[in-house]
């Protein structure tokens, strides 16, 4: 199983550049779901290992059946509220 996180800023979506088999793919951050983790807990995850940012799930998506509202901060930074 696998999860992706769709970050978006106004009109702006983050996209994460990788290079599988010798070509360049952009996407959402996002990958594998590990034994006995939580989808949200592996969001987390995934995003924080790709991207340096922390992600915290602040309430349910609008709009869609699965998903969490998220807020997001560099590591080294406060998150933004």
């Amino acid at each position: 199983m696998t999860v992706a996180a769709i970050l978006r800023r106004a009109d702006r979506v983050l996209l994460v550049r990788e290079t599988r088999a010798e070509i360049e793919v952009w996407g959402p951050p996002g990958r594998i779901v590990e034994a006995g983790e939580l989808l949200t807990e592996a969001v987390v995850r995934e995003v924080n290992e790709e991207t340096g940012l922390l992600v915290e799930r602040i309430g349910p998506s609008e709009g869609h059946q699965v998903g969490a509202r998220l807020r997001t901060a560099h590591r080294d930074q406060p998150s933004e509220r």
